[in-house]
């Protein structure tokens, strides 16, 4: 009796396997790169909010979509024709995106096996589509960090557009005017001029220690540490970069290893979840060379922690740099360290 049931639910198992099993395939896939691109596309356009939550990695801060005007049923209809027919144009590593004015490069580690960010040319969607393949499934999501940036700067400059934030000086006449916004003044023999203003995108720090570029939506806090100064920069959301800047004498294996075991200590005593192999080896392209690093995922409060850890010596300098971020904005903090990556340097000291 008992040999008989096990066969029977042995059988049972096996005929919900060979149902279930062609459905996981089926969804593998249906969602390459190409079909996931255009599947989201589609929602955004129709904004289906429910729809594109299923195809993204997380929800957070997706509701800004909502905020977005809808697009009328007929103009709807034509704009989706025209989208499936657009070609997806994928970025390179070592290539530049545009996006609302902003410059931003695409490294290793935005386009590879596991990530692609894609476009096509069309005027409602000018957003680039980040999409991400799971380790593990093989499934790919949308990261949707690009596109809730792009959208929250183009709702944040619509609201400032009667702000009038900046003032030029012509010959004592003061004139208001908005980032990007062109003023016409004649001059004292009767020329007529256009003025505008931008911010920089990239903005310079340079102090008598170090000097460094970084994005428009970071902001820089020196501090002193025990026998280093400390550079943080913070931004609205998640990612924060730190440059550390070792006083003379340091040696560098020693400063990484205390370094990395005080982050490791802080995380512990907050009861942190580590992974079994705690420290990953990882690299970063630095001032135009490539360097090793360690890679750290930690669990706290319900939330995944994404850290890398990078230490060089530059003319007999050490020098450290921490990057870190919720694993929902590994997209946004890569794109501001390969920023900073790119020129970072100490200060010669007289």
């Amino acid at each position: 009796m008992i040999v008989k049931r096990l066969t029977t639910a042995c059988s049972l198992l096996l005929i919900c396997l060979y149902f279930l099993l062609p459905v996981h395939s089926q969804k593998k896939a249906t969602f390459t790169p190409d079909q996931l691109f255009r599947d989201f596309g589609n929602a955004f356009l129709e904004r289906d909010l429910a729809t594109i939550k299923k195809l993204c990695i997380y929800t957070e801060n997706l509701d800004v979509i909502t905020q977005l005007p809808k697009i009328e049923k007929v103009k709807l209809e034509e704009i989706k024709k025209n989208f499936a027919k657009l070609p997806i144009r994928w970025y390179q590593a070592g290539e530049t995106m545009k996006i609302h004015g902003s410059h931003i490069p695409v490294n290793d580690k935005m386009a590879d096996d596991h990530n692609r960010i894609g476009t096509v040319r069309l005027l409602e969607m000018v957003y680039p589509i980040a999409l991400r393949k799971h380790r593990r499934t093989g499934i790919w999501q949308v990261d949707p960090f690009l596109m809730i940036q792009s959208i929250q700067k183009a709702l944040k400059a619509e609201r400032k557009k009667n702000r009038r934030n900046f003032r030029i000086n012509l010959d004592g006449e003061l004139i208001h005017l908005n980032e990007g916004e062109k003023v016409k003044f004649k001059d004292k023999e009767g020329k007529e001029h256009e003025v505008s203003l931008f911010k920089n995108d990239i903005q310079y720090y340079k102090d008598g220690r170090v000097s460094f570029q970084y994005h428009r939506d970071m902001e820089v806090f020196p501090g002193k540490g025990k026998n280093c100064f400390v550079y943080t920069m913070t931004s609205d959301l998640s990612p924060e970069i730190h440059v550390l800047v070792y006083d003379k004498g340091a040696k560098l294996n020693e400063e990484m290893q205390r370094f990395i075991n005080i982050w490791i200590e802080n995380y512990k005593s907050k009861d942190a979840i580590f992974e079994e192999k705690m420290l990953k080896n990882t690299k970063q392209i630095i001032n135009g060379k490539e360097h090793a690093g360690k890679l750290m995922y930690v669990k706290q409060q319900n939330k995944v922690y994404y850290n890398q850890f990078y230490f060089l010596e530059i003319n007999g300098v050490v020098m450290g740099i921490f990057a870190r971020s919720k694993t929902i904005d590994t997209g946004l903090l890569n794109q501001n360290l390969s920023i900073l990556c790119e020129k970072v340097y100490p200060v010669k000291r007289k």
